[in-house]
C-alpha cells in the first residue's frame, strides 16, 4: 500500500466560473481534467486494501460546495462509483464512495486536499 495518504489538487478556475459553481455545485465536476480524475483514481486505488476487480472510478460528481469568502477557504464532496469486473466469474460490482476536499481559492486557482477512508472491512 502506498504511504501517500493524501492527495492534492490544483485546479484553474476563473472568477466568473468558481462563482457558477458557488450557485451550482454540479459545475465543479467539469472543471476536473482528465489528469485530475486519473490522479483521484490512482490515488484511491492505492488506499484499497482489496485490489480484486481492477477497481476504477467513474462518474465523478461534485456533491456540495462551501465557501467563506473571508478566509478563501472552503470544502466540497466529490462523489464517484468504484467499479469493479471479474472476468473469472463474469461479475462486475459498483459501489459509491467520495472524497472531501479542503481548498483555498486564490488567484484563480483552486488548491485542494483531501484523505480517503475505506469504508469496507478487511479482517
Amino acid at each position: 500500500m502506498s504511504m501517500t495518504r493524501e492527495i492534492k489538487l490544483t485546479i484553474a478556475i476563473t472568477d466568473s466560473s468558481f462563482a457558477s459553481c458557488l450557485e451550482r455545485p454540479a459545475l465543479l465536476g467539469q472543471e476536473l481534467s482528465t489528469a485530475h480524475e486519473e490522479a483521484i483514481n490512482a490515488f484511491v486505488f492505492d488506499q484499497l486494501t482489496d485490489k480484486d476487480g481492477a477497481p476504477q472510478l467513474t462518474d465523478f460528481e461534485v456533491k456540495s460546495l462551501f465557501y467563506n469568502r473571508e478566509t478563501s477557504k472552503g470544502r466540497f464532496r466529490l462523489a464517484f462509483r468504484i467499479n469493479r469486473r471479474f472476468c473469472c466469474a463474469d461479475v462486475e460490482s459498483c459501489a459509491a464512495d467520495y472524497l472531501d476536499f479542503d481548498f483555498t481559492y486564490r488567484e484563480q486557482a483552486m488548491h485542494a486536499k483531501a484523505s480517503y477512508f475505506a469504508w469496507s472491512l478487511d479482517n
